[in-house]
């Protein structure tokens, strides 16, 4: 999500860096691109369920079936569109045979249940894209900086905005405070693996605690580490 945000507000300043304004794309290209972009990832998010299960039996036609239409549509649409048909087939093949047929060998063979409730997380992720991408791209075009500098800018403001939004979005999910219990497990084991590594800097933790709770006081060290783990969670939209 945030990945894809960060694409349509880069990807042509990036190109007029490397190429020149000439030899840059049209904005409905990089449009197609992002829209890829993001299908292929959440295509192969669902991939690894199956690789994971060994689903291979059920599945074993379609990947023929939608390289196949992939090819058809490759052909007939790059004489009248171009590039353009040939992004486009990709998506159209990818979204609307391949990933419902997926989803229906995963709910029916693996998980056993209706796939309503996962349709529906689907189309809320995907309009938190849009809505990400659109308001995100409309604050990088009023950013009048350029070259690097300008494209360093707009990276950190996108990163930024994409994060708070996506963040205030899913706040309240439970996917949220799953992923926050994951992150806080995995934190723990750092920290006693290297406790345990490290047994003379035990002390040392504890006594920089103990000063930092006198210096700021409870509350607002408390406050500080709550900011740290939004930090945290922050970075996990751009994963996906």
């Amino acid at each position: 999500s945030v990945c894809t945000c960060c694409l349509l507000g880069l990807y042509q300043p990036f190109m007029k860096m490397w190429v020149g304004e000439k030899s840059m794309l049209s904005f409905n290209l990089v449009i197609c691109i992002c829209i890829y972009f993001f299908v292929r990832n959440i295509n192969t998010l669902i991939n690894m369920y199956k690789d994971a299960a060994g689903m291979w039996h059920e599945d074993k036609w379609r990947p023929l079936v939608v390289s196949l239409a992939n090819l058809g549509l490759n052909l007939i649409l790059v004489h009248y569109i171009g590039l353009f048909g040939i992004l486009l087939s990709t998506i159209l093949t990818m979204a609307f045979i391949g990933m419902p047929w997926l989803i229906y060998n995963l709910f029916t063979v693996i998980f056993k249940r209706n796939a309503i409730e996962f349709l529906f997380k689907m189309l809320f992720y995907t309009g938190l894209v849009c809505i990400m991408c659109v308001i995100t791209y409309a604050v990088c075009v009023h950013i009048s900086l350029s070259g690097v500098v300008g494209f360093v800018v707009k990276g950190i403001v996108i990163f930024g905005i994409a994060n708070i939004i996506f963040l205030g979005a899913t706040f309240l999910m439970p996917e949220f405070g799953q992923t926050k219990e994951l992150i806080l497990k995995i934190i723990k084991r750092l920290f006693l693996l290297s406790r345990k590594s490290m047994p003379h800097k035990s002390r040392f933790y504890t006594d920089l605690n103990s000063v930092c709770s006198r210096i700021l006081g409870r509350h607002s060290l408390t406050f500080i580490k709550n900011m740290a783990m939004i930090l945290i969670l922050s970075s996990i939209p751009a994963i996906s």
